[in-house]
């Protein structure tokens, strides 16, 4: 609970359930690690954490980065690779995605874990904004839902699905 830390410069792997947890009230800077290979998560945020994931190479976990609960999250300038999934976010988590190379993965490259792109009945009521992220050889798409295309475009935008 509302720790703070800055995670710089590190090499994460192999880890059984993930790489980096950011968790309920904490706030993170994880920036230039390689993180790979483990478990579940490369980065994992749940509850209300917040983090700026910025200059990471993120590889072989199940997600590259999992958001779930109201987390928040700037996600720039990463490679996200060789995961299930690249992004995935759940509930009413928000993210910033810009900048980042987000190919190779078994899923979708960014995917809001919903029945519109999953087998589950959840509904996202997040936000979701970026750009000038670069895509290719996601097994399932760069994206999921289709109105995520401008992720993935130099003009970018925005899906608000945050309730009034």
């Amino acid at each position: 609970d509302s720790s703070q830390a800055t995670i710089d410069g590190n090499a994460i792997s192999n880890h059984e359930w993930g790489g980096i947890w950011v968790v309920f009230s904490s706030h993170a800077r994880i920036t230039g690690n390689i993180i790979s290979d483990n478990k579940l998560k490369g980065v994992w945020m749940m509850g209300s954490s917040q983090a700026t994931i910025e200059g990471n190479t993120i590889s072989g976990s199940m997600d590259g980065i999992g958001m779930t609960g109201s987390s928040l999250a700037t996600i720039e300038d990463n490679t996200i690779s060789g995961n299930l999934g690249g992004i995935r976010m759940w509930d009413s988590s928000q993210a910033t995605i810009e900048g980042n190379v987000i190919r190779d993965n078994e899923g979708y490259g960014v995917a809001l874990w919903d029945g519109q792109c999953s087998n589950i009945d959840d509904v996202f009521t997040g936000y979701v904004t970026g750009r000038e992220n670069t895509g290719g050889g996601n097994a399932d798409g760069d994206y999921c839902p289709d109105a995520l295309a401008f992720l993935f475009t130099g003009e970018g935008g925005e899906l608000d699905r945050r309730e009034e």
